[in-house]
């Protein structure tokens, strides 16, 4: 998957996935390493749909590794659908989980997170911070013995950093890639390290270093022809190398750079250049009909560019504005699902209490009416006993009546006897 991403994507496409969909497991990981190898071999990307189940499954079953992965690539698709707020939500989650994880995900993760950030931050012009995100993917490669991508960290800053203004910085970082992707033959990468650094070499008078500069990214970037003309979306150039002659004092070379801005069919960037460095080279020179003139032009593509461009952060800001009016629509819903599970468990637990109470007032109320039952039960008992103990002595008055009528009887008897 790293050293040759287009033979892996070609394994992956040929694999038969019906056999796959026995085991989910497999499944949602041919999902995650197709989605990679789309992603590696620069391919078009599966839509964030389809990565959403893997995405699910490995946040319940799957590794930190794995986990980061997956809002990795999330992220790598929404930027390729120009939806930056959202990619930068997932590349901020793979940030979150490895703070968490300790170590647990692979570095080549973080290091390409903090890549991406970076791209993202420079197209939202935030070229401070697109900076410092490459200098964190510098570390984060650094730290793990990957000299090269290193080595390609620090030459991405490079851009961000020259934006900037920050030229020193930029002729540092020039000064220490250049020799060493020349030592590792990366001919074309030393010559577009060059190219990016060329502006710094002038804006800081190093006017020997940028003509070896320019030697190096005409020799070696690929990007001429054998008359010497650079290849289309390339033009810019001239730009920079008009202004290395206007610097140096050859006016004849400066204006025939500038002017080569303007050939075929040059775009509004092409425009300005050149009507730029033209209008520098003519303030120079004290040319005033050529100053009035090449001042209007300058001053109304400047103004056409400017107007693009405030559209353009018109529509980022937008864009970031509805992302974070649903981010905060979503985190009051959050909020209310919150408040009503706390509700339900509050009305569930008064429901218990009230169960509970009603449970002890019937009991209590059963023991109230056992204990009047036995209260009662105990009277009877008692009044039993009473008329027990009564009826002996009646039985024994009775008795004692008896012996004494008897006793009266036999007297009687005897006198009857002795009157006869």
């Amino acid at each position: 998957m790293e050293s040759n991403p287009d033979s892996a994507l070609s394994i992956m496409l040929g694999i038969n996935t019906a056999t796959l969909r026995s085991s989910r497991r497999m499944h949602m990981e041919y999902i995650m390493l197709l989605a990679n190898a789309q992603n590696r071999s620069d391919n078009p990307m599966m839509s964030l749909e389809e990565l959403l189940p893997a995405m699910k499954y490995f946040d319940k079953e799957g590794s930190c590794d794995q986990r980061a992965l997956c809002l990795y690539l999330a992220g790598r698709i929404c930027v390729l659908h120009h939806d930056s707020p959202m990619a930068m939500e997932y590349f901020q989650r793979v940030l979150l989980l490895s703070e968490s994880a300790k170590g647990k995900i692979g570095y080549k993760t973080l290091y390409r997170t903090h890549s991406q950030m970076a791209e993202t931050y420079h197209e939202q012009k935030l070229f401070a911070k697109a900076a410092e995100e490459c200098m964190i993917a510098a570390e984060i490669a650094l730290h793990n013995d990957d000299t090269l991508s290193y080595l390609f960290a620090k030459e991405i800053a490079i851009r961000p950093l020259s934006m900037a203004g920050r030229y020193k910085e930029v002729v540092a970082l020039a000064r220490e890639c250049t020799p060493e992707f020349t030592k590792r033959k990366l001919y074309i990468e030393s010559a577009q390290t060059q190219r990016d650094a060329l502006n710094a070499y002038i804006q800081c008078h190093q006017y020997t270093e940028a003509r070896q500069a320019m030697q190096d990214y005409e020799k070696h970037s690929g990007h001429f022809d054998s008359m010497g003309r650079i290849n289309k979306g390339k033009e810019m150039y001239y730009y920079i190398r008009g202004l290395y002659y206007l610097k140096t004092g050859d006016a004849i070379l400066a204006e025939k750079n500038f002017r080569l801005l303007l050939e075929g069919h040059p775009d509004i960037n092409q425009k300005e250049g050149a009507y730029s460095g033209l209008l520098q080279l003519y303030t120079r020179q004290g040319d005033k009909d050529s100053l009035g003139k090449y001042a209007k032009l300058y001053c109304e593509t400047h103004d056409t560019v400017y107007k693009r461009m405030s559209t353009q952060d018109v529509i980022q800001i937008e864009s970031m504005y509805n992302y974070e009016r649903n981010k905060l629509r979503a985190e009051e819903k959050s909020q209310e699902v919150v408040h009503l599970h706390i509700y339900l468990v509050i009305i569930a637990f008064l429901g218990a209490i009230s169960l509970f109470l009603a449970a002890v007032l019937m009991h209590r109320r059963k023991s109230i009416h056992i204990l009047e039952k036995e209260a009662i039960l105990q009277s009877y008992e008692n009044e039993k006993m009473k008329l027990g103990t009564q009826l002996e002595k009646q039985k024994k008055l009775a008795k004692s009546y008896a012996e004494q009528i008897d006793q009266l009887q036999k007297q009687i008897q005897k006198d009857i006897n002795m009157a006869e």
